[in-house]
């Protein structure tokens, strides 16, 4: 049984349910806000396609890449930022977080 989707969105589109982000400074959380929006809009609806072929989505991994999210460990970026970032990856593909997870070390 697959779980339900509303509208193409996961059943809890903002889980942020104890209001983390919000501890983020503005441009970080600008930057989850993007990020998160392309990982739900781009990456998500593609990894499914890719995951029932047995293929490897190469292509995403540039768009990673765009985003910032092959060079999260040395951005500066906060610690919670990229906890949040690898969480949201997970959430849209967790092999795609597993391979960021790894090469981001």
């Amino acid at each position: 049984m697959q779980p339900q989707e509303h509208n193409g969105r996961p059943p809890f589109p903002d889980a942020d349910l104890i209001h983390v982000v919000e501890l983020l400074p503005a441009a970080e959380r600008q930057r989850y806000a993007r990020t998160r929006e392309f990982l739900q809009a781009s990456v998500r609806p593609a990894s499914l396609g890719y995951w029932n072929r047995e293929d490897f989505p190469f292509g995403l991994l540039q768009d990673m890449a765009g985003h910032g999210l092959g060079a999260l460990q040395l951005d500066g970026s906060s610690a919670l930022f990229k906890g949040l970032m690898y969480a949201e990856l997970a959430r849209a593909d967790v092999s795609l977080s597993a391979v960021a997870g790894i090469h981001n070390e």
